[in-house]
């Protein structure tokens, strides 16, 4: 990441947050200390708010999950429901658009992270029977061997003072005529810096 980052920026960025391995999507950098610190603060207060887009097996409706997330075992990088170093973990998904893939109902859904725990999103949907498409770690179902992992990091919005950084990419999963059709290709988003307070 920091190869690319200094061909295309001519410089390293400090990264303010991480996405998970085979994430698609938006991640800020900063270029200066103070920078980097502001946004830090911003997401260890959770005033920073993300929403990924993703695809998952199955029928879904809007809900949030509340299930608190722990290691699996000692020295296994995975995460689980429950177990005595769980902390708790929630989840907001609203269902977006019904489609089929590889042969399988599947829904695309926005997931909006209210804690901050790794592979929260990913965790959370299996564990209500919904795991992500393409997601071979928690998920041995028929939809686990697809190309990719369709989670994608959308949209950003990072408080600034007054203003806020507001980040957002296309949708890389549309759906034709009711068949999910990922892009090979992600196009370019866009930010821009809103004033007038933070809502």
């Amino acid at each position: 990441m920091n190869t690319l980052a200094e061909h295309w920026l001519g410089a390293l960025p400090r990264f303010c947050h991480r996405l998970d391995y085979g994430t698609s999507g938006l991640l800020l950098g900063a270029f200066s200390k103070r920078a980097a610190a502001v946004a830090g603060k911003a997401f260890e207060a959770k005033t920073a708010a993300k929403t990924y887009v993703s695809v998952v097996r199955g029928a879904v409706t809007s809900r949030t999950i509340d299930a608190p997330l722990g290691p699996w075992g000692d020295g296994d990088f995975r995460v689980r429901v429950g177990g005595p170093k769980a902390k708790p973990a929630s989840t907001r998904c609203e269902a977006l658009e019904p489609c089929v893939y590889m042969g399988e109902v599947c829904t695309k859904v926005a997931l909006t992270p209210l804690t901050g725990r790794r592979h929260q999103l990913r965790v959370h949907m299996c564990s209500v029977g919904h795991p992500m498409v393409g997601d071979a770690t928690y998920d041995d179902g028929p939809t686990a061997a697809a190309p990719r992992m369709m989670l994608h990091a959308r949209s950003l919005a990072v408080p600034l003072g007054d203003a806020r950084l507001v980040a957002e990419t296309p949708d890389p999963f549309p759906v034709v005529d009711g068949v999910l059709r990922p892009l090979v290709e992600l196009p370019l988003g866009d930010a821009r810096i809103d004033s007038g307070g933070v809502s």
